[in-house]
Order: structure tokens, then C-alpha cells, then sequence
């Protein structure tokens, strides 16, 4: 994505990140001065525990979007919300989250969860964080098919994972590349109408618990791309900047607006899965025994059906990154989960798909 790039004043400095995971190890060198404030929505020992992490999920995004300022996070004085969902959470932990998004302010949040069944609750809470003017990001999910919950919900924006042409370890999901150089879709990510944008989701060096790093694979690390780029952006652009700006619906729809017009064409997207096409009918095998009466249609030569046009999909490039967006669509609508999971199914401390 070029963060290298970035100016080194650009670094999100007044924006209110929250990000809705596993919680954080605010041990690790890299996270102990960007990250001071969180919940523990679990109610399994209060708001003490919001900074330690049993799955690492939370700790992998929290270094992409936040991390110190050595080329690991991406805006690092941002004030970032670590709030706990898991393991344990449940719908309405989910709803007390958003809550504290709506009351405290928050600018980003990423809602890094995925469900299979809908819930109307957490549709309206999430109308109301939009309309306090929170921009929400959720990671498409991990499912190698169909958008997840609330990923598909409207006023999210729902990001795919893109892997990189020979540049993954033979331990990762992506190591099955195609013949093509450059990016490609990673083979785990979700994919068809309702995924906005697709990021860096592969082999990702991240911050992880314990003090170390770690290479990491997953929608949810691609959504933290985007969630880190849209802060640059909330804090940096002159016609979204806070202070020129107020934290509206009106401010959400133009960042997800900005985000989506700095694309490009990105026609690999579509390339893996060629459209069939019927051969004519020379290229057929003779009636056998021959027709005893062909008609004159049998004589003309019949077209082949017009194939599919693949959905057109950009990648964003601008001068903090690349990122790939995808043509929306009405997104399925959805009842009540019983309860969440996060959207990678790579943590083995984390409940399997519903």
C-alpha cells in the first residue's frame, strides 16, 4: 500500500478508533503508548480485562491500524478503543459495544465478527452509529463464498483480502497462486455482490502477543488496512478534517465516497473464473444417423451465448496505498444470531462458524 510513503505527519492524530475484537496486549512495546483505553463488554471480570488477548486477533489489527510509529502501524497517534468481545460475547454485548461508540464519540469503528443469521437489532443499532456519524467497517469474512453479517448490513463497508504473487510462506492459504503477477483475491476471502473494497490480507507482519510479531491472513486484517487509511483521511483531507467538518452521516457517506472514487479498475478480480461459452454448432459432433429432415435454422450456424460481462472491480491507489473495491449490490437480507464469532476461522480459541 505504499504507507511508506505517508508523510511523517500523517498519523491520525485526533481520530477515535474503535475496534470491536478480542481485546489487546497492551504489553507488547510497539502498543503500550498507542493504546490506553478499552472495555471488556464479556461480563466475564469487568472492564479490567479489555487489555489482555487469547485469541491475538484483536493484538494483529490493533498493530496494523495503531501501532508505533516503525512501519508497522499505520496511524499511530489515533486514539484507538480496544473493546472486548471475545471469546464469550454475544448479540447484545454487540449492541452495548456500538452503545459505546455512539456515547463516546468514536469516529472508525471496525467490527471485526461475523454471523450467518440476521438480526434486526443489530441493523438499528447500527443505523444509529451511522447516523451519529460513525463510519463502520466490518471484514467481508472468511468464508472462501458468500458476504457475512453485519458485513452486508447497509452503511457498513465490507472488505475483501488480497494476497500478493509470490510473496506468501508455504504455511499460508494463499500459496496456491495464480499464473498472473500482482494481486489476486486471496482463496479464503468472501467474494460477489456487497464486498466494497478489497486490501492487503495476506502474510501480513503484525504486532502479536507476548512482545513478538507475526505473519497473519484474514479479512479482518484487510479491513484494517482500510480502517487505518480512512483515519489518514478523517484527520488529513481538508474537506473531512474534524475541525472543518462535524461527525455526521453526511461526513461518513463522503469518507466511504473518497474511498470508493480513488479506485482502479482491477479486472484480476474476475480473471480466475473464466465465463464458459458454448462452442457453434461446426465445432459440434454430427446428428448420428443424420437428421432425415433438418430445418433451415439446423443450417445457419448458431451463435455462441453471450457470456456473462465479469462485475468490473477497482483497487484503490492513492498516495497512502492500494486497496480494491468491488461493484455493490443489494445485499441478502437477514434474523437474530444466537451468538458471534470472529470473522477468521484460523483461531483455534475461537467458537467454529454458526
Amino acid at each position: 500500500m505504499r504507507l511508506h510513503q505517508i508523510p511523517p505527519t500523517y498519523r491520525g492524530h485526533g481520530i477515535k478508533i474503535a475496534l470491536i475484537d478480542s481485546g489487546v496486549d497492551i504489553t507488547h512495546p510497539d502498543l503500550k503508548d498507542t493504546v490506553d483505553t478499552g472495555y471488556d463488554f464479556t461480563r466475564l471480570s469487568g472492564e479490567r480485562t479489555w487489555h489482555t488477548n487469547a485469541t491475538g486477533h484483536g493484538t494483529w489489527c490493533a498493530g496494523i491500524i495503531a501501532a508505533a510509529d516503525n512501519r508497522t502501524g499505520i496511524t499511530a497517534e489515533a486514539e484507538l478503543h480496544a473493546l472486548k468481545l471475545f471469546p464469550g460475547g454475544h448479540v447484545s454485548d454487540l449492541l452495548e459495544a456500538l452503545d459505546y461508540c455512539i456515547t463516546h464519540g468514536i469516529d472508525i469503528a471496525q467490527l471485526n465478527l461475523a454471523y450467518l443469521l440476521p438480526s434486526q437489532l443489530v441493523a438499528f443499532k447500527l443505523l444509529d452509529a451511522h447516523a451519529a456519524g460513525t463510519a463502520l467497517i466490518a471484514p467481508a469474512g472468511d468464508t472462501a463464498g458468500l458476504l457475512t453479517q453485519p458485513a452486508a448490513l447497509p452503511h457498513v463497508l465490507a472488505v475483501g483480502a488480497l494476497a500478493q504473487t509470490g510473496t506468501q510462506p508455504t504455511a499460508s492459504p494463499a500459496v496456491l497462486q495464480p499464473p498472473w503477477p500482482g494481486p489476486y483475491p486471496a482463496p479464503f476471502t468472501a467474494t460477489g455482490p456487497g464486498v466494497d473494497l478489497a486490501a492487503p490480507g495476506t502474510a501480513i507482519i503484525t504486532t502479536a502477543p507476548g512482545g513478538g510479531y507475526t505473519p497473519t491472513d484474514g479479512t479482518a486484517i484487510a479491513a484494517a488496512h482500510i480502517t487505518g487509511l480512512a483515519a489518514l483521511l478523517l484527520a488529513h483531507h481538508d474537506h473531512l478534517r474534524t475541525h472543518a467538518m462535524p461527525r455526521t452521516p453526511t461526513r461518513t457517506s463522503q469518507l466511504y465516497m473518497l474511498l470508493r472514487t480513488a479506485c482502479r479498475r482491477f479486472p484480476e478480480l474476475t480473471r480466475a473464473v473464466p465465463a464458459p461459452v458454448s462452442p457453434t454448432l461446426s465445432q459440434r459432433p454430427p446428428c448420428s444417423p443424420p437428421c432425415a429432415y433438418p430445418s433451415r435454422r439446423e443450417h445457419r450456424p448458431r451463435r455462441p451465448p453471450i457470456a456473462p460481462r465479469p462485475s468490473p472491480a477497482t483497487t484503490i491507489s492513492t498516495p497512502f496505498g492500494t486497496a480494491a473495491e468491488a461493484p455493490t449490490a443489494t445485499r441478502p437480507p437477514t434474523n437474530a444470531p444466537p451468538s458471534l464469532c470472529p470473522s477468521t476461522t484460523r483461531i483455534p480459541a475461537v467458537a467454529p462458524w454458526l
